[in-house]
């Protein structure tokens, strides 16, 4: 696979506030030659936040479209280093099916779609089950950094059957940048 035949995926929102060097990065992503170029949202989830998922979903779509980034993915992040696991599970399920609803009324008509990047541990973590199911349709971007392109030592929870795409490394580099290399079927 060549570099720029898997996507670039972009931070757009950190914390739920934009990230204002994402428009740069995105248009130099498309120069290099990337075809496609997902998009992702670290959402605010703790004790602090001062908006609503549907409000930081709102956000993210108003500040993509008015700088003009075109996107095939929107990824939420559930992670825990993300401050998801400071809250308990059920309190954590209720915020994701907020997210879920944001992201579902947001994403009809529209020519993107919206996936979960999330590991098992981080899932069964946050939510409190491997098990536990917000929308085993959307597509899974899941983290293993086993350094193995490929879907081998995956194994279904939430509701995936079959991942999407797979993060394999999280600190590569190529021309004295870090980046994450993931793999896609």
């Amino acid at each position: 696979m060549s570099l720029t035949s898997a996507p670039e995926i972009l931070k757009v929102m950190k914390e739920g506030e934009s990230l204002n060097e994402c428009p740069t990065n995105y248009f130099h992503a498309r120069s290099a030659g990337f075809k496609d170029v997902d998009l992702s949202l670290k959402p605010c989830v703790h004790r602090g936040c001062t908006k609503t998922p549907q409000e930081q979903v709102d956000e993210f779509t108003s500040f993509a479209n008015a700088n003009k980034m075109g996107y095939r993915y929107l990824w939420l992040y559930v992670s825990t280093f993300d401050n998801w696991s400071s809250s308990p599970p059920a309190a954590n399920q209720a915020t994701l099916n907020e997210y879920k609803e944001a992201l579902d009324a947001a994403s009809s008509n529209t020519l993107w779609e919206w996936g979960i990047a999330t590991s098992a541990s981080d899932w069964e973590t946050i939510t409190g089950s491997l098990d536990w199911e917000l929308d085993g349709t959307v597509p899974l971007w899941y983290e293993s950094h086993d350094g193995k392109p490929n879907f081998d030592d995956y194994t279904p929870f939430g509701g995936w059957e079959t991942p999407f795409s797979k993060q394999y490394t999280k600190d590569a580099e190529f021309c004295d940048a870090t980046f994450s290399q993931s793999y896609y079927e």
